[in-house]
């Protein structure tokens, strides 16, 4: 791992050059947020994830060595010409609250890249800390452990005002569209005028992603909101399909776009 850059977000009057990209200033921090300081960057996954065995990542993640707790590894998904960019943290006892911005722009390529940046760990946080990107909880990968991938329990988030719980079916481990073993990113199957749609999550085999509630006052696309529900502390570092049938909410209809987690995720009808 290369060493000896080091980005102090914001850099206002700084122009950085990225992994070889074109120059830009970096986006500024969430407004009463603390700057993360980025000491490297590089394109693609760390150099010990090993995209044969675990998979193409379906979200962000963390990769965070115990053996050098004072660094850790951010991993961002988004358009190879405008990468998402840590920005700022927020820390509230043992959660560590992680700010990304699009950088780059104003057009974007239209792919799906990998990118890595390397941050001096905010504050007193250790391996093992929970850490949400964006509002999100995401996976925290320890490669010195045994089992890869730590999560630490953190507090249950209150539904969001206007949503309702889904009506689940059935779950499974089927994966339609055979991307496991690919680009293993959600989607959805919801065919003709069916009454059910199901949901495919990719990720840990012991810590499955499924649905739990939709945003009811959203009624131009169905927003779907997806949890791990009662996670355990360790997760297999696998990766796996997770197929959950629901109903389809009153009031919806094949036609309408769906997005999990405020994202849009392909629909095979």
């Amino acid at each position: 791992m290369k060493r000896g850059i080091l980005w102090l977000v914001p850099a206002v009057a700084a122009v950085g050059l990225l992994a070889g990209c074109t120059s830009f200033l970096p986006p500024t921090p969430v407004p009463g947020e603390e700057p993360v300081t980025i000491v490297d960057d590089h394109r693609g996954l760390p150099a010990g994830y090993s995209e044969d065995e675990q998979g193409f990542p379906d979200s962000a993640f963390v990769y965070w060595d115990s053996e050098e707790p004072q660094r850790l590894e951010l991993v961002t998904l988004g358009s190879s010409s405008c990468m998402s960019m840590p920005v700022s943290y927020t820390s509230d006892g043992p959660l560590l609250a992680i700010s990304t911005k699009p950088s780059g722009g104003p057009n974007c390529t239209a792919d799906m890249a990998t990118h890595t940046w390397v941050l001096e760990t905010p504050g007193s946080h250790l391996p093992g800390s929970g850490v949400r990107v964006n509002g999100s909880d995401v996976p925290v990968v320890d490669p010195s452990t045994t089992v890869s991938v730590e999560i630490a329990p953190t507090p249950p988030r209150e539904p969001p005002p206007g949503s309702a719980p889904v009506d689940v079916l059935g779950a499974g481990t089927d994966d339609p569209d055979g991307r496991l073993g690919g680009r293993a990113t959600s989607y959805v199957v919801w065919p003709g005028a069916s009454a059910t749609l199901t949901v495919v999550t990719f990720g840990s085999s012991s810590c499955r992603a499924v649905p739990v509630s939709f945003d009811a006052d959203n009624t131009d696309e169905l927003d779907l909101r997806v949890e791990v529900p009662d996670h355990p502390a360790a997760c297999s570092a696998d990766t796996a399909a997770t197929s959950t049938v629901i109903a389809v909410p009153p009031g919806y209809a094949t036609g309408h776009g769906v997005r999990l987690n405020g994202r849009w995720v392909n629909v095979l009808r």
